[in-house]
This record gives structure tokens, C-alpha cells and sequence, in this order.
């Protein structure tokens, strides 16, 4: 390879790597701000909207209750009853007409569709909305689950259904008990809730733009029920189910499960989108506001696009730019080799052209000078060949030892641009681990070889693998002081437990027991995400080493001298003598797959907490891991992760 071309390429790696080092990262923060603002967009939606809901049925639930102890029900609702086959006397018509001047009033101001008194045997003998009266003596219309309750407390919560006596609207009724003043049942007041005002806030697509929408669902035995209309399907009111398990209406699913949170996952069209979800405990019904992933991350395919053009068009100027400097440094390299052969040939009177101040200048003064010498000395022809030969030589090694200097400077620059690449290596690693994936997923799901997708298997369980490896070192190597909050330490414990408490159960048999009453209440100061990564490793750890059957792993904590104290006690094969004082050791592992680092990571988060970790183990019956922790921060740790403090 020519000196040119060494110094293009050199050039243009040490100009295009930071540039693609700056323009990646610059792009992948951009990308995580983009996606971090449109879910917190879309958490605020959900949280607002189902705010409204539980407001609504709560303000509901409050004014039916107030209802339940109205003297005007208390003293005409029995007269109703007694006479409810002669709906014409006077007393009946009487009575009717005081409960109308109030319970009209009521629903006008609360907006439902009618208010309902029942009788003990469960037919209308009262409605406010006068467009009713023909459901006279007829029993309540479906849901045919409905059973109202006789005690005092009682409230009773219908599901959604579809009303076939008012055109088939779907509709929910609350109702509760209603006793005389000797506390004797004596029939039900129902609240009749037309869906209409929920689907209008569902409906309201403010914020979510050309593809986005908020949808309710509720739980009926393996499948989740959507409950308003779709965007993308208006008639899915208590028609579009899907089954729980399914991997698409994944939002919706999370909801279910009583989860609140958000991600990208496939909504019930099965198409990508990122979502934000809740549960509402009042009513058992999950929400989800959402949006297509094609459009809520236009921006950053937009940007993508524009870093694209911008570092095809820096390549160019590179380029140009390294030729140029490559010339302006070779040209006169390649001059003065031609000087030197015409000097060395004999020829003194010749004159080496000026280059300047530089190296290359104060070198052709040398020849010049070494020239207008040697035309002075008057010596043998053999003299004057070896002195030219010497001077030849001497500026041979000029020129050479020049060059390797600037061959020197150059390395020491590539050899530090190579440390820093270096540095992002382990990050790097995961592009191609994630295109195998993708990969695999596509080959699987498209080929259908059951031979095939036993490879395919191994495939993914490598990449998944090998993911942990690098998880595990840019843990171990980055872990930080911990950012301290104040916690409910169990709900960190619930957090990590129960999701692994589901997988242990259904996919391991191994039970899961957890004794966490000591600390129901406790706050402590502590960093949630640092615990929760010591927590998971632990419970990783615990059911590798589960015996082939009756497996058990139990979770306890209990509160001792300022420190609350976490045990994570399993029944597995132990750990030996020899290897107990070697368990937090970097890269000691007795497992065939793993990276010895997660103990040792776990280590370092509680010492920097100020705690303790220890592991005890009898070997063949149980091995308990104990963790202290302060329940305080001291002052010193404080100092450490505040830097307003320090």
C-alpha cells in the first residue's frame, strides 16, 4: 500500500469514527427522549381519563348511597309495594308524585337515564324516566347475573350490558339496598348508567393523533371483552374479545393483570404501537391509551433520514479533505527523492526547490547547502563518491526517521481512537445480537419446520445468553452511587416476586411463599432500581439451583436495630464449604452458563446502601441469602449521591 493511500484511509478513519460515534449517540439519545416523552404523553392520557371514570362512578356510588337513606324513599317506597297492582289509587299516584319531585331532580342532575325502585321480589314499581312506565311490574332487563345484595353495605356493580328494551344501548346499573326505619329489607335502588358519556371520553382522541386511541376491556373468564367503540372498530362494544395468552391486544392484557405501566407491544390488530396502561380496581376494568408506533416515532425516522444525509455528505468532504492533505504532504516527499537521485547522480549544481518553514523546508536547505559543499571540496573521484554516498545516506535516514515520526504521531492517534471504541464495544454487540433474533423469529414463524425450529431455539437461546453476558459486564462495570428515595420496601420485594413467582409456579413447579408482614408499613432510604436488580439476581439464582422436584423458595424479612433484613431461603443443591467464600468473587461460577458476575454485582449495590450480604448454605438442603440494609441513609451517603451536599 502505497504512503498516499495509507494516509487517505488513516484520514478517514480518524475523522468518519467520531463522526458516527457523535452521531449515534446524539441519534440514540434523541430516539430515547422522543419515546420517553410520547409514553409519558400517553401515561398522562390514561391516568386523566381513567381519573374521570372512577370519579365518575365514585361520585355515583356516593349519591346512591345518600339515596339509600332518603325518608321520602324510606316512606313511600312501602306504599308502592302494597299497592303495586293498583297503580290508579290515590295514595299510590300520591306517593309516586313525591318520589318523582325528587328522584327527577336527582337524575337530571346526575345525568343517568333513570333511577329504579324494586321490589323484594325484583320487578320495577318505580322509575323516574316517565319514557319507562311501561316497564311496569316487569322484571330488571338482563344482565341475568344480576343479584342485588340484602345487607346494609351492600352495593351491587353490573357489568356492561346491552339493554334490548332501550334499542339495544349498552348500559351498567349500580344498585343498593333500601330498609325501613325497623332496618327491615324492604326493596333496591338501582341507578340506570347509559355508556354513552364513558365512550365519549373514550372517543376523545385529543393528543393521540391520526391512529391513536384510549379502549376499556374487562376480564370474563379467558378472554378480555372490549367495552367501548374502537377507533378502528366501531361495533367492538361487547362484540371484539380476545383470548388472555394471545400475543396480540398486549396493552390490554398488562391492564387485566392489574398492572399500570407502559411500552411498545401489538394492539388487537396486531399491529405495533406504544401504550400506556392501567387498571381500575373499582370497576375491574382495564384502560389503555395507545398509539401506532409508525406514528408516534415519525420524528425519529425523519432524523434518521437527515443524520444519513449528513454523514454521506461529511464522507465526501473527508475524502477531499484527506486528499488534499495527503498531497500537500506527499508531493514534496516525492520531490525531494527526485532532488536526492539528481544530486546523488553527480549533478551538485543542482538546486532543491524551497518547501517552505517546515520540516520539508529546513530539509531542502540541506541538500542545497550539502550540494554548494561538495562542489567546494576538491577530492578524488573516489572521495567524492564516498562522501556522496555518506551525505546520500545521511538524508536517506533524514527523510526516513521524518517519516516515522509522522507515521508515530499518527498511530499514537489511532491507537487512542481505538481505546475509545473500545469502550462502546459491549454496547456495538448488540446489534448484531438483536438482527439474529429478529432473524430467527422471522424463519420460525415463516417456515413452520418443526426440525428447524429446534435450531432456531438454540439460536435464540444463545443471543438471549449472550445479552446477559454483556448485561452483566456493563453492570459490574458501571454500577453507580444509589440515587435514595423513600421506598415501600415490599412493595421493591412484590415488584421483582410476584412476576418471578409466576414463572417459578407455571413453568418450574417450584413453590413460591412469601412472609412479609413485618414489614407492611416500612419506608426505608434506598435506590428502588439498584434493590430490584439485587433482588432479581438473587431469585435467578435460587431457581437454578431448585431440586428436580419440590422445589421451594421462600422470601421473609424482619426489622432489627435500625436495619431491615431481607432472607431468600431455597431448598436447592447449596453450595459447598470450599466455594461459600468465593460466591461474590468476580467471574466465580458453579453454573455452566453465566458470567460469575451477579453476586458480585448484588455485593457492591448493598455495600453502597451502607448493608451487608451473606449467603449460608448446608449443602443438599437449603441455602439461605441474608441482606441487611439501613432503614436511614447515613449523612456520609447522602453526601455521596447528592451532589447539592457534597
Amino acid at each position: 500500500m502505497s504512503l498516499r493511500l495509507k494516509l487517505i484511509v488513516m484520514f478517514l478513519l480518524l475523522s468518519l469514527i467520531p463522526a458516527l460515534m457523535v452521531g449515534y449517540i446524539s441519534f440514540d439519545r434523541y430516539k430515547h427522549t422522543i419515546e420517553t416523552i410520547r409514553l409519558r404523553d400517553l401515561s398522562n392520557i390514561a391516568y386523566y381519563k381513567a381519573a374521570a371514570i372512577e370519579a365518575l362512578f365514585s361520585s355515583l356510588i356516593s349519591h346512591i348511597k345518600v339515596a339509600q337513606q332518603f325518608y321520602n324513599i324510606k316512606t313511600n317506597l312501602p306504599i308502592l309495594i302494597q299497592l303495586e297492582d293498583h297503580p290508579n289509587h290515590p295514595m299510590f299516584l300520591s306517593a309516586k308524585k313525591k318520589l318523582d319531585s325528587q328522584l327527577q331532580r336527582m337524575q337530571s342532575i346526575l345525568m343517568i337515564h333513570d333511577i329504579q325502585l324494586v321490589n323484594p321480589a325484583g320487578k320495577k314499581v318505580y322509575s323516574s324516566n316517565p319514557a319507562h312506565q311501561n316497564d311496569y311490574l316487569l322484571p330488571l332487563a338482563a344482565p341475568e347475573q344480576m343479584r342485588f345484595p340484602h345487607e346494609k353495605e351492600g352495593l351491587y356493580l353490573s357489568d356492561v350490558f346491552i339493554n334490548d328494551r332501550e334499542s339495544n344501548q349498552q348500559e351498567m346499573r349500580i344498585g343498593v339496598p333500601i330498609f325501613d326505619f325497623n332496618d327491615r329489607f324492604i326493596g333496591t335502588i338501582v341507578f340506570e348508567v347509559n355508556m354513552a358519556r364513558i365512550y365519549k371520553l373514550m372517543q376523545n382522541t385529543m393528543g393521540l393523533g391520526h391512529t391513536g386511541e384510549t379502549l376499556i376491556g374487562k376480564q370474563i373468564g379467558q378472554h378480555i371483552v372490549y367495552l367501548n367503540p374502537l377507533r378502528h372498530d366501531a361495533s367492538a362494544a361487547l362484540n371484539r374479545t380476545i383470548l388472555i395468552g394471545n400475543k396480540i391486544g398486549g396493552p390490554i392484557q398488562e391492564a387485566i393483570k392489574k398492572k399500570t405501566g407502559s411500552g411498545q407491544l401489538l394492539d388487537y390488530r396486531g399491529i405495533p404501537v406504544i401504550a400506556a396502561w392501567r387498571y381500575l380496581p373499582l370497576l375491574g376494568w382495564g384502560m389503555v391509551s395507545k398509539i401506532d408506533t409508525h406514528e408516534a416515532f415519525a420524528e425519529i425516522r425523519n432524523l434518521q433520514q437527515i443524520v444519513i444525509f449528513i454523514l454521506g455528505i461529511t464522507l465526501l468532504l473527508v475524502i477531499a479533505l484527506a486528499f488534499s492533505i495527503t498531497q500537500a504532504i506527499v508531493r514534496p516527499i516525492d520531490q525531494l527523492s527526485k532532488d536526492v537521485r539528481i544530486i546523488g547522480s553527480g549533478n551538485f549544481n543542482h538546486t532543491v526547490g524551497a518547501y517552505g518553514i517546515d520540516e520539508f523546508g529546513q530539509l531542502s536547505h540541506a541538500f542545497n547547502r550539502m550540494a554548494e559543499d561538495l562542489k567546494k571540496i576538491t577530492i578524488s573521484r573516489d572521495e567524492m563518491e564516498l562522501i556522496v554516498s555518506e551525505r546520500t545516506l545521511q538524508l536517506k535516514r533524514s527523510t526516513a526517521e521524518l517519516l516515522e515520526a509522522q507515521k508515530t504521531s499518527d498511530r499514537a492517534k489511532h491507537l487512542e481512537e481505538i481505546g475509545t471504541l473500545a469502550a462502546i464495544v459491549a454496547h456495538e454487540l448488540r446489534n448484531p445480537l438483536s438482527a439474529m433474533s429478529i432473524a430467527a423469529y422471522n424463519i420460525k414463524r415463516k417456515a413452520n419446520n418443526p426440525q428447524l425450529d429446534k435450531h432456531l431455539k438454540t439460536i435464540e437461546d444463545k443471543v438471549i445468553e449472550s445479552d446477559r453476558i454483556i448485561n452483566n459486564l456493563l453492570s459490574y462495570a458501571r454500577i453507580q452511587s444509589p440515587q435514595y428515595e423513600a421506598v415501600r420496601i415490599n412493595h421493591v420485594i412484590l415488584e421483582c416476586f410476584e412476576p418471578f413467582e409466576h414463572v417459578a409456579v407455571t413453568q418450574h413447579n417450584v413453590s413460591c411463599i412469601k412472609r412479609l408482614s413485618a414489614t407492611k408499613q416500612l419506608m426505608i432510604d434506598a435506590d428502588p432500581y439498584q434493590l430490584k436488580e439485587v433482588m432479581s439476581n438473587i431469585l435467578e439464582n435460587a431457581l437454578d439451583a431448585r431440586p428436580a422436584t419440590g422445589g421451594k423458595i421462600v422470601v421473609s424479612t424482619d426489622v432489627e436495630a435500625g436495619y431491615v433484613r431481607i432472607h431468600i431461603q431455597d431448598n436447592g443443591s447449596g453450595i459447598s464449604p470450599e466455594n461459600i467464600e468465593r460466591v461474590f468473587a468476580p467471574f466465580f461460577s458453579t453454573k455452566s452458563k453465566g458470567t460469575g458476575l451477579g453476586l458480585a454485582v448484588c455485593q457492591q449495590i448493598i455495600h453502597l446502601h451502607e448493608g451487608m450480604i451473606q449467603v449460608r448454605s448446608e449443602p443438599g438442603i437449603k441455602t439461605v441469602v441474608r441482606i441487611s440494609l439501613p432503614i436511614k441513609k447515613a449523612a456520609s451517603s447522602a453526601s455521596k449521591s447528592d451532589p447539592a451536599t457534597a
